[in-house]
């Protein structure tokens, strides 16, 4: 997505909510350890903005989430980057 000044932004869809959110105050992070995770409504909100992205991040405390990430979108074009590598 194109901003006002430029600047490309990237949409962060929740797993709290399986919305796109736009701010994260410290609550809402609270709230994301406490609660279930709606990957799956996640995932249609994001195919529903784009059925075919090219790249999606996996952000969490380890790439657990790659592999079905990888089923929802198609793996044969997309590729999946987990931000955190857990080790050991």
């Amino acid at each position: 997505q194109q901003q006002s000044n430029g600047a490309r932004s990237v949409p962060l869809v929740s797993t709290v909510t399986g919305n796109v959110v736009t701010a994260t105050p410290p609550q809402y992070w609270a709230n994301h350890v406490r609660q279930p995770v709606w990957f799956q409504k996640a995932m249609e909100t994001v195919l529903a903005m784009d059925p075919a992205p090219e790249l999606a991040l996996e952000i969490g405390p380890h790439s657990s989430l790659v592999g079905p990430t990888l089923q929802g979108v198609g793996g044969e074009t997309a590729k999946v980057l987990p931000v955190l590598i857990r080790k050991g």
